[in-house]
Order: structure tokens, then C-alpha cells, then sequence
């Protein structure tokens, strides 16, 4: 596992990547929410009504995901171990 800064503000921290075997997701702190960034998904693996935008093409498979509350961090999970499952193949 590995953690990169993508930034710094006055206050801190502004966001993270989180790696496995190669990139899994970048994650932006907003004063309101989170931003996840999952590589190897798209729109249509959603089954958690989280994600809000995402991509398919050349550039590559993402989605982008808010997450306001703890139990909206619990639904993710599926999603993050989808896309974890996928850097295998």
C-alpha cells in the first residue's frame, strides 16, 4: 500500500492516492465531501447510486464517486474491491 500527497493547503492535506498494485483511486477532500476517483469502473458498474460522473473512453475507465457520511463510506467498499479485483486482469 501506498499514500501520495496530491497537495497542501493552509489547512492541511487536500487529497490522497490510494495504491495496490498499481493506482486504485484519488481521493479530493471538499468542505462538504469526498471526491473518490476509482480507476477500472465505469458508470455502469454502479450499483450504489454514488457515483456521480465517469468516463469509458481511450483516456481510461473511471468513475467519480461523493461520499457524504460514514455509511456512504461503507457503500463504497463494494465498489473499491471491484475495482481492486480488476487490476489482476
Amino acid at each position: 500500500m501506498a499514500w501520495g500527497r496530491t497537495g497542501r493547503s493552509a489547512r492541511g492535506v487536500k487529497g490522497f492516492k490510494y495504491s495496490r498494485r498499481r493506482k486504485l483511486c484519488d481521493v479530493l477532500i471538499h468542505g462538504d465531501h469526498l471526491s473518490v476517483y476509482i480507476r477500472n469502473l465505469t458508470p455502469d458498474d454502479d450499483d450504489t447510486g454514488l457515483v456521480v460522473s465517469g468516463a469509458g473512453t481511450y483516456a481510461g475507465k473511471y468513475v467519480h464517486t461523493q461520499v457524504r457520511t460514514v455509511d456512504q463510506v461503507g457503500r463504497l467498499l463494494p465498489l473499491l474491491r471491484r475495482a481492486y479485483a480488476l487490476q489482476g486482469t
